[in-house]
């Protein structure tokens, strides 16, 4: 049967659920208590400064035109918008040159009889660099290629010691619909 509380219930043990439970208020949890999944291996947790999801995969579904959309909203009145940060901490170990800080992947269904979901292009950010003090960053952009269909990296940006001595490598042709101005050297080899 149902189970209808008006007023507060204090609860020192576990409740067990086997139907669905439906809350029709506010969840009220102490710092560093969790909502465990599985194990306590998939979980939510907050405290006063954040929220924690600890999961190895989270996915958004919708059968809509244009959706999900995830947004970062910040909604303080300044200059100052949200940030996305992809992070390769690696726990408590030093970094190491070409570790990759993150990346973003594009996929789409190829027109094969029963379509694969195919990577058509990448973003990605490796720490090309990591000694104290002088680290430098490589930005690349790749696309799928008709060679083998892989993704190729066509755009590299190199940190440098500064941001005019950093380097931009097209991997294929640059075209450019309007003019271009140089301050320093062309070479052409």
């Amino acid at each position: 049967g149902n189970l209808d509380v008006a007023a507060g219930v204090d609860v020192t043990g576990n409740i067990t659920c086997s139907a669905d439970l439906n809350i029709e208020g506010d969840i009220d949890m102490a710092t560093g208590k969790k909502i465990a999944w599985i194990d306590d291996t998939q979980y939510i947790s907050g405290t006063a400064s954040g929220i924690t999801f600890n999961s190895a995969a989270f996915s958004f579904t919708s059968s809509t035109t244009d959706q999900p959309v995830l947004e970062i909203l910040n909604s303080n009145a300044d200059a100052t918008g949200s940030t996305l940060k992809l992070n390769n901490a690696n726990g408590n170990s030093a970094g190491s040159n070409n570790d990759v800080c993150g990346t973003l992947v594009f996929n789409a269904n190829d027109s094969q009889g029963t379509a694969a979901n195919h990577t058509f292009g990448e973003l990605k950010v490796t720490a090309s660099d990591v000694t104290n003090d002088s680290e430098k960053g490589t930005l690349t952009l790749g696309v799928a290629c008709t060679d083998n269909g892989g993704v190729d990296t066509v755009l590299t940006i190199t940190g440098g010691a500064n941001a005019a001595e950093s380097i931009t490598t097209v991997a294929g042709n640059l075209d450019v619909a309007a003019g271009v101005d140089v301050t320093g050297n062309i070479t052409c080899s």
